[in-house]
């Protein structure tokens, strides 16, 4: 009976319909008039600054950093020849001249990250570069400093040198007719260096390489003209305050500097491409080279005078060694031969000593070794006795000594 009211029981309860679940309210969001307002606002100002120029610029230019991490994906992708090649220094035809000369530049002012490359142009570095300990300084020592002194570094990074320079690289490899190796290990360079072929040469040796040839060749003369004008109009005296004023108003102008960041390579270029275009547009080379003939003559005539001057004063010297000579000879007394055998008798016991003296020294070189050590010991010190210690006056008293 149990089994079958337990069986009827469960019969009857699965002829039962399942009861709908109840439904499931949801939470209802209001939104206010102020939250609208808000949202909108925001959604403005983040219109506002994603349409801009420079954020598609900034985008474009991180889109840009993450393709060329390698930073030679980009190495292969001209096709150059050796006899696409104009000469044996760089740029070698393949990057154009007023561009080259400004990269040039470029490389020399910014900010050195040796041995490799530069990175940007900041006004600390820069002024103290130039002016060192002084506060001013004259049109040669400013051309002198940026062109001698301010070693040529390849710029680090941007946009608008960034195929030049790999041009140039590519064109050292094939004037030497040489390809790109792997680099060292970092750790084991001189223990286990890495097996390359003859005519392999690695990417830092060829851009340390590069660095010096373009070190070598110097800056433009009108460039240089160019950067000192754009400071200042003076055509004789440079101050420190003028370059520092004047590198702090143009970075206050640029846009989307990194932390610390001053003149980018591209806002370089963008800055001095069209005055350093006009400047080697203008430049007078026979002009120049008549000013440096005039320079160097006058550098040899002060070179002569100083000689000529180094001369008369060798002659006047002798000249005066004569006239004091003749002078004394004219007002000379004879000496009487009472001082000179009082001479005498004084020097005599002075050259007596000297002679006794020489004459030991003589003596004792002739005598063999033997009799020199007799002689040695023969003259040893005696050994004084040691003195015997004695009582105070106190210890007397008291009975002690």
């Amino acid at each position: 009976m149990r089994l079958y009211a337990g069986s009827f029981k469960n019969k009857f309860r699965s002829n039962r319909k399942p009861k709908p679940a109840p439904p499931q309210v949801k939470p209802q969001t209001t939104i206010t008039e102020e939250d609208k307002k808000l949202i909108e606002q925001k959604y403005k100002e983040n219109i506002a600054i994603t349409d801009t120029a420079s954020y598609l610029e900034k985008i474009n230019m991180e889109i840009l950093n993450d393709e060329f991490e390698p930073f030679l994906c980009l190495f292969d992708s001209e096709e150059i020849k050796k006899e696409d090649l104009v000469g044996f220094d760089p740029p070698y035809g393949l990057v154009p001249r007023d561009k080259y000369e400004l990269w040039k530049l470029c490389g020399h002012v910014c900010d050195p990250q040796h041995p490799m490359s530069s990175q940007s142009l900041t006004t600390r570095i820069f002024t103290q570069r130039l002016f060192g300990d002084k506060d001013k300084v004259t049109r040669d020592e400013f051309n002198h400093t940026i062109e001698y002194k301010m070693r040529f570094y390849t710029p680090g990074y941007g946009d608008i040198f960034y195929m030049d320079k790999i041009r140039c690289w590519r064109g050292w490899l094939l004037v030497r007719d040489c390809q790109e190796g792997p680099e060292d290990i970092p750790n084991y360079t001189s223990i286990y260096p890495v097996a390359r072929q003859p005519n392999e040469v690695t990417l830092s040796k060829v851009i340390r390489s590069l660095n010096s040839e373009v070190n070598r060749q110097g800056v433009h003369p009108a460039l240089l003209d160019m950067f000192w004008n754009f400071f200042t109009s003076d055509k004789e005296i440079l101050t420190r305050h003028t370059v520092t004023y004047k590198l702090n108003w143009v970075i206050d102008r640029l846009k989307n500097l990194l932390d610390m960041e001053g003149i980018h390579p591209d806002a370089f270029y963008k800055i001095f491409f069209e005055p350093a275009k006009k400047a080697l547009l203008n430049f007078d080379k026979e002009a120049f080279a008549r000013e440096q003939e005039r320079r160097l003559d006058f550098i040899k005539l002060h070179d002569k005078l100083i000689s000529e001057n180094a001369a008369l004063r060798k002659r006047n010297r002798i000249l005066k060694a004569v006239y004091n000579s003749e002078m004394r000879n004219l007002y000379k007394i004879p000496i009487p031969k009472c001082y000179v055998r009082y001479e005498r008798r004084r020097l005599a016991g002075y050259y007596n000593l000297l002679a006794e003296m020489h004459a030991r020294q003589q003596r004792r070189r002739e005598l063999p070794k033997e009799l020199r050590k007799i002689n040695v010991g023969s003259q040893t010190k005696k050994e004084k006795k040691p003195r015997e210690k004695k009582a105070s006056r106190r210890n007397k008293r008291l009975g002690r000594g």
